[in-house]
């Protein structure tokens, strides 16, 4: 359903799987699953909400506050800028935009703050399904966004929520700090896209992943000590199952997908491997994986025992997802691993490497 030109218009859908698109609205539902989409371009159906991976169109339309309350369920939420010529988090405030596990605010003077709570519902949660449960998308110019917290899923292992912040074109500035002790449950993925990026993730203990691709981008990594994964350019994270892929990462929205279950990481590779920037990058501490690209790229270890790969690369068996009662993060399982540079496969094993680089021939 979509509604434009409303100030402030208020949806009871009915139980089961509802869906809402909104321009300028603010939509409550039901129990069951829902699939929720905010942009300008949002006409997604019944039929196509549940496997639709990327949303285009933008947030200038929305002019007042949008609030969405949710019921019960595992629930879809897609917010995309990505066809604003407009630079969001430069309002008047002089402070970035601001995405929490509750909203996104300070998107802009004119645009209205986004507020997506779940907390009223017992057993709502913006978690997985066939496709990531949390999806942003940034403009064309420059953007700049602080995340401080996302949905997460306490006390509901083995369920996965997935949080993927795609910067869009432009220079973009965004700074990630989740604490690992609130976001049981949880992957986040942040994509420069094009660009000369900053992601800078130095604060947070969460395990994160982070994707440079065009553009000479500086990456930063986490505190955690099970590690982050880094890639300069253009990349794919692999889970599966069986021998077969159940979960994706890495394509700007496009293919990404997740079963939305925690599981061991299973492949890390790069795609589009004659395109990329000089990429520069602090791993931070913990046990990390730091993929360079095709340029010339600078990659700073820090403390912990990491894997430095440069060019071409096939990471396999390389992560794992640790579902604990408690917590879910990254950690390094080191055995084996292969490289793969052109035709040829390189596969050497490590006991217990305390440094691991490998240099294109």
């Amino acid at each position: 359903m979509s509604i434009a030109g409303a100030e402030l218009t208020t949806l009871c859908l009915a139980s089961p799987d509802d869906t809402g698109n909104t321009a300028t609205t603010s939509i409550s539902t039901q129990d069951d699953d829902d699939f929720v989409f905010i942009s300008s371009e949002a006409n997604q159906n019944i039929d196509n909400a549940e496997t639709v991976d990327v949303l285009l169109g933008w947030l200038d339309y929305i002019e007042e506050d949008l609030s969405l309350d949710v019921g019960s369920g595992r629930h879809r939420l897609l917010i995309s800028d990505e066809r604003s010529p407009f630079a969001k988090g430069y309002s008047s405030s002089g402070s970035p935009a601001l995405l929490t596990n509750r909203s996104l605010t300070n998107i802009g003077n004119n645009v209205g703050d986004i507020f997506f709570d779940t907390s009223l519902a017992e057993g709502s949660r913006w978690a997985d399904g066939v496709r990531p449960g949390f999806n942003l998308w940034l403009g064309q110019m420059g953007d700049r966004l602080n995340v401080t917290s996302v949905p997460s899923n306490p006390g509901a292992a083995p369920l996965l929520t997935t949080t993927a912040v795609h910067a869009g074109d432009g220079d973009d500035r965004i700074n990630v700090a989740l604490a690992e002790a609130d976001h049981e449950g949880v992957v986040f993925v942040a994509n420069g896209q094009n660009g000369d990026d900053v992601i800078n993730a130095s604060e947070s203990s969460l395990s994160v992943i982070l994707i440079g691709e065009d553009g000479s981008d500086s990456l930063f990594g986490g505190s955690n000590e099970a590690g982050d994964v880094l890639i300069g350019d253009f990349g794919r994270v692999e889970w599966k199952s069986n021998g077969t892929i159940v979960a994706s990462a890495g394509g700007r929205g496009y293919g990404d997908f997740t079963d939305g279950f925690i599981r061991n990481i299973s492949e890390i590779y790069s795609v589009r491997v004659d395109e990329g920037g000089n990429d520069t990058m602090w791993l931070g501490d913990g046990d990390d994986v730091g993929i360079g690209g095709v340029l010339d790229d600078t990659i700073y270890g820090e403390d912990g025992r990491d894997i430095i790969v440069s060019s071409t690369y096939h990471i396999r068996n390389v992560l794992r997802w640790l579902a604990a009662s408690e917590s879910s993060l990254v950690s390094l399982c080191v055995l084996p691993i292969v490289w793969r540079l052109g035709p040829s496969i390189l596969s050497r094993q490590f006991e217990e490497p305390e440094f691991v680089a490998f240099h294109q021939l």
